[in-house]
């Protein structure tokens, strides 16, 4: 199935984010694994956080899925009202927030592909870079991924600031040949 706004179940928690929006656009920052969780902690949240203080259109809603850094980022927020904690089990729930965000930062190719599909702008910090900069640079968006060994709080401020209201339109071409690989997947004998 090719994922479309329309393809998503609605969001669990729609009522209480927006509540907590109150009207604001979001930047969406999805935790990953422990190594690149820890990276992101580090430089990713608080210049998540120095944006949205220039920025008071958006809020910061902090997805993931590992219990560790649930703790982790709860003790980073201590005392921040102003960010909503989103710990996630299933994909489904995780592209119906994506669906719902302005800007999605990650490390993870997936979550990038799903959030560019839907016509989010995206910024990719990526722990495995070379595949993740590869579908970067095939849809024409190669400086929207930085390895993320390399980043720090002043880099990702500027990449929030080029990128927060470009979205990603994925070219017809790229559609075509995703749906092209999804039938010849289908086709294939299970």
């Amino acid at each position: 199935q090719v994922i479309t706004q329309h393809s998503l179940p609605p969001f669990q928690e729609e009522q209480a984010l927006n509540a907590f929006l109150a009207g604001r656009r979001f930047i969406l920052l999805q935790f990953s694994t422990p190594n690149t969780g820890d990276r992101q902690m580090t430089a990713m949240l608080p210049a998540v956080k120095e944006f949205a203080q220039a920025h008071p259109e958006y809020a910061i809603v902090v997805a993931t899925d590992k219990a560790e850094q649930v703790d982790n980022v709860r003790s980073l927020m201590a005392g921040e009202h102003d960010i909503y904690l989103y710990d996630y089990h299933n994909s489904w729930q995780l592209a119906s927030l994506i669906n719902l965000a302005a800007v999605v930062v990650t490390p993870t190719l997936h979550v990038g592909i799903v959030a560019a599909s839907l016509g989010k702008s995206v910024l990719s910090f990526a722990g495995f870079y070379e595949k993740t900069h590869r579908y970067y640079d095939q849809i024409g968006e190669s400086e929207r991924c930085l390895k993320i060994n390399t980043i720090n709080k002043d880099i990702v401020l500027s990449q929030l600031e080029k990128f927060h209201n470009k979205p990603i339109l994925l070219p017809p071409t790229i559609r075509n040949l995703a749906q092209k690989n999804l039938d010849i997947i289908n086709e294939m004998p299970r």
